[in-house]
């Protein structure tokens, strides 16, 4: 269940300079088209009676946090000059800066980039007030619990902003994590979580990242509440596990949600998601989709193969299609290696269709190879012969259709050959499946 929103001005020693009203898109704080409700401005500033205090009374931080007793609090004052540090922190304490825009932690110059900025193994610690960057991963939460990392700017990191791994009850709040993709690799991680039991990802601005928030093998004990996640690959990528997603705003991510987990809940209530390729891409599963507002996006809901969201009183506003279900069919064409010199009569496709579903239920007259090598074509199947049986014996029933061979032969190339065919239920759902054939074309 979502929580009531737990207030925008922050216990402790969090003291956001101004609130300010604003409405409409992409204020996540600022609701939906709803002057009344505040929004933090996210630059925060500390005024803070520490413990310790550095440069006071240590040069760096690592060497206040190994002086530091379980419980204390050290203060990091805002230097124009970042700390050049790998931080370890295993016990429990506060490490607070004093301006999170200019107290900054690099780890460029310590490791060249291949390491932790903050490696976090204890229980209880505070993470505030801090630009986090330089490393391969921001703050990596390694075996903690109870953390809170919250008021930071976490960005320009090679791989993960945050990474958390086997982590209990933690939370990440008030962030702003963007960019964490710096190597130019495949991955990019605002958040990653793994093997993780997390407390709530609240009120966090998510950019620019290729994944903004993955969660695999892990739950939310509450929710993914009041984030504005935007300009990243995906926004949200769910592998199993519970899941609720209520009340954020996606702007112009590919994909807003991604759903490529198994059948556990998922519930998504309550965002604003504007200008995706596809809004919610569901691989697998039943999600409940409850009154969210999906505007400007190509596909709003987006689902494939079994999958079965129920959807309810949700607003769909210049989407290009509200609603879309696709089938990915298992398809295999015989000959494997198609030789230009011969003479047969037939190429032939074998149809396996995913989960429960009934190949007697396709239309056969909308069959065809629509597309090799991506590139359009339109070679349509033969009425006869074609045939509906078990033909490779796994239990499955599969379908069976024709090609005049000379038609494919004219329109392939010498090597490899992805051929796809594409064909339509009977109450009009669409499906695709792909193969890859070997031409040869002997002297």
């Amino acid at each position: 269940m979502a929580v009531d929103n737990p207030g925008l001005t922050a216990d402790g020693v969090i003291k956001p300079i101004k609130t300010v009203y604003r409405s409409g898109y992409g204020y996540p704080m600022g609701g939906y088209g709803n002057t009344s409700l505040p929004m933090v401005d996210f630059r925060y500033k500390y005024n803070f009676t520490a413990d310790i205090t550095v440069p006071d009374d240590y040069g760096t931080i690592q060497e206040a946090i190994d002086a530091a007793d379980p419980g204390e609090s050290v203060f990091v004052r805002e230097n124009p000059v970042p700390y050049e540090e790998e931080l370890f922190i295993d016990k429990t304490i506060n490490l607070i800066g004093e301006d999170r825009d200019t107290t900054v932690i690099s780890a460029s110059s310590v490791t060249g980039g291949s390491g932790n900025v903050v490696h976090i193994t204890g229980s209880h610690v505070n993470v505030r007030g801090f630009t986090i960057s330089g490393g391969d991963c921001g703050v990596f939460l390694d075996y903690s619990d109870n953390c809170s990392i919250r008021g930071n700017i976490i960005s320009y990191n090679n791989d993960y902003g945050i990474y958390m791994a086997n982590t209990d009850n933690d939370t990440i709040s008030f962030n702003r994590i963007y960019s964490n993709n710096v190597d130019g690799d495949n991955e990019g991680y605002g958040i990653f979580m793994q093997d993780s039991q997390v407390k709530g990802v609240w009120h966090n601005t998510i950019h620019n990242n290729i994944v903004g928030v993955k969660l695999f093998n892990s739950w939310l004990l509450v929710c993914l509440n009041w984030n504005w996640i935007y300009d990243n690959d995906i926004g949200v990528d769910y592998d199993p596990e519970p899941l609720e997603i209520d009340g954020n705003i996606f702007n112009n991510n590919r994909i807003a949600v991604k759903i490529s987990g198994d059948d556990s809940p998922v519930i998504i209530t309550n965002n604003v998601i504007i200008g995706s390729e596809y809004g919610i891409y569901i691989e697998i599963g039943s999600p409940l989709i409850e009154g969210n507002t999906f505007e400007n996006n190509t596909y709003a809901i987006y689902y494939v193969n079994d999958s079965s969201p129920i959807i309810i009183n949700n607003t769909f506003k210049d989407n290009m299609i509200d609603i879309y279900h696709f089938i990915w069919a298992y398809i295999d064409f015989n000959p494997a290696t198609l030789n230009l010199k011969s003479k047969g009569r037939w190429m032939t496709c074998y149809v396996e269709l995913p989960g429960d579903l009934d190949v007697n239920e396709i239309d056969i007259s909308t069959l065809e190879i629509s597309k090799i090598n991506d590139y359009p074509v339109d070679i349509p199947i033969q009425s006869h012969p074609f045939g509906i049986e078990d033909c490779d014996g796994d239990g499955k029933i599969e379908l069976m259709v024709k090609f005049d061979r000379s038609e494919v032969q004219d329109a392939v190339g010498p090597g490899e050959n992805e051929l796809t065919l594409a064909g339509q239920f009977i109450d009009g759902t669409e499906f695709e499946g792909l193969d890859t054939i070997m031409v040869k074309n002997p002297p």
